[in-house]
């Protein structure tokens, strides 16, 4: 799987980000942002955003019922189970994923890896 930077990249991807530039958000965007005017949940920096975005992942799927997050700038957020697992499952080794924070550090690492594990572990059939 690859990540790619989606205003330098000319190829094919799968849009990973929030809504907005033209773009429809992904179900899988990280809803938490280090970035001040970020439509996000503000953490304190990028290892922080990622580190939120693979925790609400985890819980995603590993909780039957949806997961929301609601911070005091009224930004909520739910996703569940069956919307990780139908987006994943659309996911192959050869997928491109795009987002605006390549070549920096970002949550479609974090998507990345969990399908390689749940790939791994036969869980994506």
């Amino acid at each position: 799987m690859k990540i790619v930077n989606v205003k330098k990249y000319r190829g094919d991807y799968v849009y990973c980000g929030r809504s907005g530039y033209g773009k429809v958000g992904c179900v899988l965007h990280n809803p938490f942002s280090h970035e001040p005017k970020a439509k996000a949940i503000q953490v304190k920096d990028r290892d922080a955003a990622i580190e939120a975005f693979r925790v609400y992942l985890w819980a995603a799927l590993h909780n039957a019922a949806t997961v929301q997050i609601e911070d005091v700038g009224s930004v909520r957020i739910q996703i569940n189970r069956l919307q990780v697992l139908a987006f994943l499952k659309t996911l192959d080794e050869e997928s491109v994923l795009g987002c605006y924070c390549s070549p920096l550090r970002c949550h479609c690492e974090v998507i990345a890896s969990c399908w390689e594990w749940l790939k791994r572990t036969n869980q994506l059939d």
